[in-house]
């Protein structure tokens, strides 16, 4: 069974992870790590779900992360069903198992750098 957990951004590149919670067009993160129960607002289209993989480096993969493959440059999204990759500049995504990912490694979000997939906005 999968860890089931969020993160979001609160400021800029501060990012906190934790449960979720969207009520009126605003979402809540609550932060996993703190001994007080902490409550933090971000930036709704900043939310990812946690995959449940990390990465070839041990890093947990949420969605919206930038990842190298083997075959170049994807970033994670949810269609609704399932996680996939999805290559920039295509509307074609892949669906991959849990495997997959162990080979590739996060170098970065869309959110902090669109520059790496060549867009201005994804």
């Amino acid at each position: 069974m999968r860890e089931i957990k969020f993160r979001g951004r609160v400021h800029f590149n501060s990012w906190v992870y934790g449960g979720v919670s969207f009520f009126e067009g605003e979402a809540t993160i609550f932060d996993s790590s703190s001994v007080v129960n902490s409550a933090y607002d971000v930036g709704p289209v900043t939310v990812g779900q946690y995959l449940g993989v990390e990465d070839k480096n041990d890093v947990q993969i949420y969605e919206d992360d930038i990842l190298q493959t083997q075959s170049g440059i994807g970033y994670v999204v949810y269609d609704g069903v399932a996680f996939a990759i999805k290559s920039p500049g295509s509307e074609a995504i892949d669906y991959e198992r849990p495997s997959f990912y162990e080979s590739c490694e996060i170098i970065g979000n869309i959110h902090d750098n669109p520059e790496l997939l060549n867009l201005s906005h994804v």
